[in-house]
């Protein structure tokens, strides 16, 4: 299985080296190795919830990619222009040290699922996501 999945990710990915401060291809390379880890062992402490949501993000991420391929990274670079303002406010939020654990959790997957909602909104959305509630949960 890990094997068919880094086959798949090193097709898709080819031609891109992971690198969070490359270029739009190379960015979402480096996400799914964040995503995924190095091996199976990241996995292991992740209890179901946080499994289906590794793999919503790849799922997400794999689209990402694919659309890439077919129509070109300027409109991904454009949803990506869009986010990032949140991505920022959300990065700060995370690293703050008065929101517990749940509250940690629970901010990251609604930002997931705004990002899966946007770059891949033909995947089914796990819950009711939006900004509005983003905004609500960073206390806005």
């Amino acid at each position: 299985m890990q094997r068919l999945w880094r086959r798949e990710i090193a097709q898709r990915t080819r031609a891109s080296r992971p690198d969070p401060a490359g270029d739009t291809r190379a960015q979402v390379a480096a996400r799914l190795r964040s995503v995924l880890g190095d091996s199976l062992s990241a996995l292991e402490g992740s209890d179901r919830d946080e499994l289906a949501q590794r793999l919503r993000l790849v799922q997400m991420l794999l689209v990402r990619l694919e659309r890439m391929r077919e129509i070109g990274g300027d409109r991904d670079l454009a949803i990506e222009s869009e986010l990032a303002p949140w991505r920022a406010r959300v990065d700060t939020a995370l690293r703050e040290r008065s929101r517990t654990p749940e509250q940690v959790r629970a901010l990251r997957r609604m930002w997931e699922e705004i990002e899966i909602s946007r770059f891949a909104p033909k995947l089914p959305r796990a819950f009711p996501a939006s900004e509005r509630r983003l905004e609500e949960m960073l206390g806005g």
